[in-house]
């Protein structure tokens, strides 16, 4: 029977865990490699793209070695192709999973895949790609069930948390349910990729895109639109609306359309991809030659503050997006007028100067609340404290002083576990505990059902890929379920190592007191909880297991 089970494993595609598995255990880490990924390798831009500029120009770092995750070459900025020092691999592929699991430093901008974990000595520096406008995490209206468990042990595994302010920090931190269990820590320092936008060569930008130089330039830069793998087409309607606005300006104006990563793959299918800026071209380099920005619910607008040149809001479908998603601010706050279709966007235009003088006093608002490390330094600040490990006065740790529990629960059922868990959860003293329930990630109505009712302060984690193992732990894990360890051969046996590596690759850096196997009926949970790093571990038997 065993030996089926192992046919079976090795008959799926686990190569790349595998390869990956060996390589943690066996392969030292680089201590002179750094990772770049950005959108998952769907292109050289953003904060990644603005750290690795930064670094591959200054001479105590000429030794260092530089892996950048890319989808295809497309992509690679054309001046850093042929650098000795500058490395390429394709997305999850055999390249970037040795190099995810030995290079010293890990720098990300959405998320590493679901067999990612970090090793004690790796450096993951996790900087998001914008300050969020639209809701994230468990604030969606109308989220997928555990939809956000890869962002959420993404997060949990990060050393540094590289922020643009206080609100972005605090809203994805709160939206993915780990504030007070992110052992990381929070780096408020600014977004290095707006310092792009400072550093531009406007004339060169001008020159790469066409751009006459007696034009100003307008720049339209949609979201994405749809759900995680429910992505909206939208590109021709784009493309429509931007050509009505360049017809209406021909004479003063070039109105360039920026699509979003995600949405990039429609304008592609539907031949529109040459009225697209090219992905090759960074959105912050490109804010450096706007004279006027249209977007949506884009955190873009953000980013273009400091610039201090107006923007328009064009939401046209307001209602349905509110209704779906949902925004943090709500949009008549925003420091620009809120068009609804192209003609009201055309008559904004045609009054830009009123416009920019009648929302001056919110415009000053928002730079003092998002945009107060906007400097041009920002990169320079995440440097001296990631890689120079110098102190900072921007260093923060949200991580809780309370006693941490964490506990599974089992399938959330409608039995009696269920019941009693529900029970004990409403009866703790959180003022003294911070508890965390981990899971499946399973999509069950009844489960959901059930989850929803626990305590609202309870903190909920899920299971999300599977566990990275050789096949010999693999093996020893069956016979080990087989037999028991009821004998010294069998506890040897027991693939101790493989159990602790699980429960790593599930909760990251976050550290708790008490572990608690409160289902009491799964060898899995149990075998897990047995060997986690916990001060104190529990089982919870809720019959007589001999008479059951």
């Amino acid at each position: 029977m065993i030996l089926k089970k192992i046919k079976r494993i090795v008959g799926r595609n686990f190569r790349k865990q595998l390869i990956y598995v060996n390589y943690l255990e066996k392969k030292p880490i680089q201590s002179k490699m750094i990772l770049y990924e950005a959108y998952h390798g769907r292109s050289m831009t953003g904060n990644p793209y603005a750290v690795f500029k930064y670094l591959i120009g200054k001479t105590e770092f000429k030794d260092f070695r530089h892996i950048w995750v890319i989808k295809d070459k497309s992509v690679i900025q054309e001046e850093f192709l042929h650098l000795p020092n500058v490395e390429y691999v394709i997305y999850q592929s055999i390249p970037y999973v040795k190099r995810l699991a030995t290079a010293k430093y890990l720098i990300n901008d959405t998320t590493f895949p679901a067999y990612f974990q970090k090793r004690k000595d790796q450096v993951y520096a996790n900087i998001w790609h914008g300050t969020p406008l639209k809701t994230m995490g468990l604030d969606i209206k109308n989220k997928g069930f555990a939809e956000h468990k890869n962002i959420q042990r993404n997060f949990l595994f990060t050393d540094y948390f590289v922020s643009p302010n206080k609100f972005t920090y605090e809203k994805l931190l709160k939206s993915h349910d780990i504030y007070s269990i992110y052992n990381g820590i929070v780096l408020d320092t600014g977004y290095p990729r707006v310092d792009l936008m400072w550093n531009a060569d406007t004339n060169q930008l001008k020159k790469k895109l066409a751009i006459p130089l007696n034009k100003k330039v307008i720049l339209y830069a949609p979201t994405w639109r749809g759900k995680l793998g429910e992505r909206k087409n939208e590109s021709i309607k784009l493309a429509e609306d931007v050509s009505k606005i360049q017809q209406a300006f021909a004479d003063d104006y070039t109105v360039l359309l920026k699509s979003h990563y995600f949405a990039h793959q429609f304008f592609k299918e539907n031949g529109l991809a040459d009225q697209c800026v090219p992905n090759s071209i960074g959105t912050n380099e490109l804010l450096s030659i706007v004279d006027l920005l249209i977007t949506d619910y884009s955190s873009i607008f953000f980013e273009f503050l400091p610039m201090n040149r107006p923007i328009l809001f064009y939401p046209y479908d307001k209602d349905e997006y509110l209704d779906t998603r949902g925004t943090y601010i709500p949009l008549n706050e925003l420091p620009g007028p809120i068009c609804q279709d192209v003609p009201s966007l055309i008559e904004h235009i045609h009054h830009i100067d009123q416009v920019k003088k009648q929302y001056e006093p919110v415009y000053r608002e928002f730079k003092g609340k998002f945009c107060y490390h906007d400097d041009g330094n920002a990169t320079a600040r995440m440097v001296d404290t990631v890689f120079r490990g110098r102190p900072s006065e921007h260093v923060i740790k949200t991580v809780t002083n309370k006693t941490k529990i964490l506990l599974y629960g089992g399938g959330f059922l409608n039995n009696g576990i269920t019941a009693s868990l529900t029970n004990l959860l409403k009866s703790i003293d959180y003022d003294l505990y911070d508890v965390t329930l981990i899971d499946y990630g399973n999509q069950k109505e009844e489960k959901i059902h059930n989850l929803n009712k626990i305590n609202k302060n309870v903190h909920i984690i899920y299971r999300v890929g599977s566990w990275n193992a050789t096949i010999a732990e693999r093996l020893r894990h069956l016979l080990f379920l087989q037999n028991g360890a009821y004998t010294p051969y069998m506890k040897r046996v027991m693939p101790a190592k493989m159990y602790q590596r699980e429960m790593e690759r599930m909760v990251g850096l976050a550290k708790f007191d008490i572990g608690i196997d409160f289902s009491g009926y799964s060898p899995f949970w149990s075998l897990l909880f047995a060997f986690g790093d916990f001060k104190r571990k529990s089982i919870f038997l809720h019959s007589d297991m001999r008479k059951e």
